[in-house]
């Protein structure tokens, strides 16, 4: 089905759509990361896959159930002149892992292994740009 719009009504229309977004808060552009987090179990077979996207320097929560486990994260990226910055939070089945942890790397990976599993976080920066119609 196809529905052909009068020129008016198309006028009328984009006049309502831009009224309901004011020109202050409507942000020309947006940058952010997309956070992956990969968890492998200590025998590596079992692996599970999250992806969230936020601003840099806001945290993400995630919580990944792998191999009957729970791994609860909070990862909080920073921006760097060459790499980044992380702020990891990691608990599995309830047990603190890594509390406000620090990691600084020049790569946009990062691998935390502990005796039972491996988390690998993958930083991907992110850049929008919103074009304004005249």
């Amino acid at each position: 089905m196809r529905f052909v719009l009068p020129g008016a009504c198309v006028a009328l229309a984009a006049l309502v759509f831009t009224a309901a977004i004011p020109a202050a808060a409507a942000p020309s552009s947006w940058r952010g990361v997309a956070v992956r987090v990969d968890v492998f179990e200590a025998d590596g077979t079992v692996h599970k896959r999250a992806t969230r996207t936020v601003a840099w320097q806001d945290t993400v929560r995630m919580r990944v159930a792998v191999g009957g486990h729970e791994h609860n994260l909070a990862v909080t990226p920073f921006e760097r002149k060459r790499g980044l910055q992380l702020s990891v939070d990691h608990s599995r089945d309830g047990t603190t892992l890594a509390d406000d942890s620090q990691v600084v790397s020049e790569s946009r990976r990062v691998v935390i292994q502990d005796g039972e599993s491996r988390v690998v976080i993958t930083i991907s920066p992110i850049r929008s740009q919103v074009e304004t119609l005249p």
